[in-house]
C-alpha cells in the first residue's frame, strides 16, 4: 500500500497538534499548583500574599 503524502502530513500535523495540547496542558496544571499560595508554608509567603491570602495560619 503507497501511501499519499498528503495524507501523511495531514496526520503528522494532527499528531503534533494532539500533542502539544496535552503538553501545555500539564504545563499549565504544573504552573498553576506552582503558584498556588494556599500549598505554601505562611513564612515563605511575600508581604503582598500574606495580605492576599485568606488562610487561618496566615498571620498579616
Amino acid at each position: 500500500m503507497v501511501l499519499n503524502p498528503l495524507v501523511v502530513s495531514v496526520v503528522i500535523a494532527a499528531a503534533l497538534i494532539i500533542a502539544i495540547s496535552v503538553f501545555w496542558g500539564f504545563l499549565s496544571t504544573g504552573l498553576q499548583e506552582a503558584d498556588d499560595p494556599s500549598e505554601s508554608r505562611p513564612e515563605d509567603l511575600s508581604a503582598f500574599e500574606k495580605r492576599h491570602t485568606h488562610r487561618p495560619d496566615v498571620r498579616r
